[in-house]
């Protein structure tokens, strides 16, 4: 048994609850109402260590999966005995809070008797990056958001400080994790902030754990202290109820034909797709995935209820170049957002996060400033293929006196950077506006847009070769050399789409291209052109 004073290495997992008024708050209203919780040890915690409750459940019986191969491995000599677990949660009440009260520990299973209603859900990630400091930070475990690329997590650990900085920079990524150290005192404290819980360890004696819990809720509270700007984007949605909700509203406004994006959720090669449930379930999807499905499910009456129920029994099938397959439930790949009483929240590969409305205001003004082209871009006809239309604007352009030429579908190539081949644009101007166009109908294409113009802008900024192509397929070397300045240089997205708006996931990723583009000093613009 540990002195009370001896400083031990210790960890501990902590929460922070709201809502509450007794300790009993924090535990699952099921739980409280079953026998079993007659059987649970329920006592103070000694006064010496502080305020609070210690809540143990009986042993639990758990048959490892490897006993029975061994019993007939041995012909039953070799009997291996049930393991047994036990479910404890510490409850402190805590002296310097007015607004958070109680904190508790999770000890063994102990996560799973938290009502998760009661839980702040930011804590752990807002406390990291309030007081972990740049150089002291260790590891952050991102999300990618942008669906210009693979849709991934991914872990940067020990990356160096303009590493670390440059990924927390960018709009399409945020911190689902955050590890690095601190220090309270003299003591160094290592820490995880890990949205709604604060895993701490550190040299302790146990009559330092009241104290260091107002440390962690100060630091929380203090809005003073300041927290970097891009932990607070998203915080994703614990509450189990609203999770329902969220997915039943979002179902339903893919009933009314909002957009949304489905992406294999890791890192993978190249492979190709099956999705099950839209009646080709043996056929390799050609093109967007999201329209493949969005066809399956108009071609029946779902009701909100029955397509959540669908999300959840479809799967995603990836079969790589080896035929080795792969899949997921469709409801873990899905992207999307939603707005719901008035907040924002973006469906994230099956999780839910709640938006800033700061970050998604900064989005927005960022989108809306964006330069609206001055060419004069001619409407689609109605299922008229984006190959036809680039011919016939090439001809409109000419005809109202802006000369242009059409550069699609030439690929530049390049041994190094473009083995396979880039497409430097679909039109040109003697103006030197450089033209993209793709159909708004799906988040994939508008992903090869974006790809596409951020792509070709970095191989035109440095690649003389990539400008003798586009110059001979255009308007000559006197029009584009290696003396032509980037700033004069306009990268045009044009977005074939019959309302003039983005989905926020889709907007994330544009933001992030022009920021990209504008950062390699040409000029962006953006052209909407009205479709059937």
């Amino acid at each position: 048994m540990p002195s009370s004073s001896k400083k031990i290495k210790y960890t501990f997992t902590i929460r922070i609850h709201k809502d509450v008024t007794k300790y009993t708050d924090i535990i699952k209203p099921d739980i409280l109402s079953s026998p079993e919780w007659a059987q649970y040890t329920k006592t103070n915690i000694d006064s010496k260590y502080g305020t609070g409750k210690i809540f143990l459940s009986p042993a639990q019986p758990n048959t490892p999966e490897w006993k029975g191969l061994l019993a007939t491995l041995s012909k039953n000599v070799a009997q291996a005995s049930d393991n047994v677990y036990s479910k404890a949660l510490i409850i402190f009440r805590l002296k310097n809070s007015h607004t958070h009260r109680f904190a508790s520990i999770s000890i063994g299973y102990g996560d799973s008797i938290i009502d998760r209603k009661t839980v702040v859900n930011d804590f752990g990630k807002v406390v990291a990056a309030k007081t972990i400091k740049d150089d002291k930070m260790r590891a952050v475990d991102t999300t990618e958001i942008s669906d210009v690329i693979l849709q991934s997590s991914r872990q940067i650990v020990g990356a160096k400080i303009n590493g670390t900085r440059s990924i927390l920079g960018s709009r399409s990524e945020f911190p689902r994790s955050i590890r690095g150290t601190i220090k309270n005192g003299s003591t160094e404290i290592e820490l995880v902030g890990n949205n709604d819980s604060l895993k701490v360890t550190r040299f302790m004696s146990l009559d330092e754990i009241a104290g260091d819990l107002d440390f962690y809720v100060e630091a929380y509270e203090n809005k003073n202290l300041p927290q970097a700007e891009w932990s607070t984007r998203f915080s994703e949605v614990k509450d189990a109820t609203l999770k329902n909700t969220l997915f039943l509203e979002f179902a339903n406004s893919v009933l009314e034909g909002n957009d949304f994006a489905i992406a294999w959720p890791y890192l993978t090669e190249d492979a190709d797709y099956k999705i099950t449930g839209i009646q080709k379930n043996d056929e390799i999807i050609q093109g967007d995935l999201a329209t493949a499905y969005k066809d399956a499910i108009g071609k029946k009456a779902y009701t909100s209820k029955q397509l959540v129920d669908k999300f959840h029994r479809d799967s995603l099938i990836n079969v790589n170049v080896n035929q080795v397959l792969m899949s997921v439930k469709i409801v873990k790949s899905l992207i999307g957002d939603l707005v719901f009483q008035n907040e924002r929240y973006l469906l994230f590969n099956g999780t839910w996060f709640l938006v800033s409305s700061n970050f998604f205001k900064d989005i927005k003004d960022e989108f809306d400033n964006v330069v609206i082209s001055c060419l004069p871009f001619i409407p689609t006809k109605n299922g008229e293929s984006e190959e036809n239309y680039n011919g016939m604007l090439n001809i409109s352009l000419n005809r109202n006196n802006f000369p242009c030429r059409e550069i699609h579908p030439d690929l530049f190539r390049d041994p190094t950077f473009a083995p396979s081949g880039v497409e430097p644009a679909d039109l040109v101007t003697e103006n030197l506006e450089f033209i993209y166009i793709k159909k708004g109908t799906s988040s994939a294409n508008l992903s090869h847009l974006f790809l596409q113009g951020q792509v070709a802008a970095s191989l035109i900024s440095a690649n003389i070769d990539m400008r003798k192509f586009v110059a001979k397929k255009g308007f000559g070397s006197h029009w584009l050399n290696d003396t032509t300045r980037k700033n004069d240089i306009k990268i045009v997205f044009g977005i074939i789409k019959k309302n003039h708006d983005l989905p926020f996931f889709s907007m994330i990723s544009f933001v992030e291209v022009i920021r990209n583009i504008k950062n390699m000093d040409f000029q962006v613009q953006l052209a909407w052109i009205d479709g059937q």
